[in-house]
C-alpha cells in the first residue's frame, strides 16, 4: 500500500527521538518530514507554541 505520510517530529523527543525516526523514515517510501526545534513529546499536544510550530502546519498540508 502507498499512502503519503507527514512526520513531525523533534530530536528532543525523548519518547520518539532523532533516531528512531531516522530508522522509521528508511522504512518509508511516500513521506515528508517535519523537524519541530526544541519539543519535546508532550509539547506536540499541550505546549502553547504547538498552534503555530505544529498544528498551522497540519492544516497547511491537509488542505493541499
Amino acid at each position: 500500500m502507498n499512502v503519503s505520510t507527514v512526520i513531525f517530529w523533534s530530536s528532543e523527543d525523548r519518547v520518539a527521538g532523532g533516531g528512531d525516526v531516522k530508522k522509521l523514515f528508511q522504512k518509508l517510501k511516500n513521506f515528508r518530514s517535519y523537524k519541530v526545534e526544541h519539543f519535546r513529546h508532550i509539547d506536540f499536544s499541550f505546549s502553547y507554541k504547538a498552534a503555530n510550530s505544529v498544528y498551522k502546519k497540519i492544516l497547511q498540508v491537509l488542505n493541499e
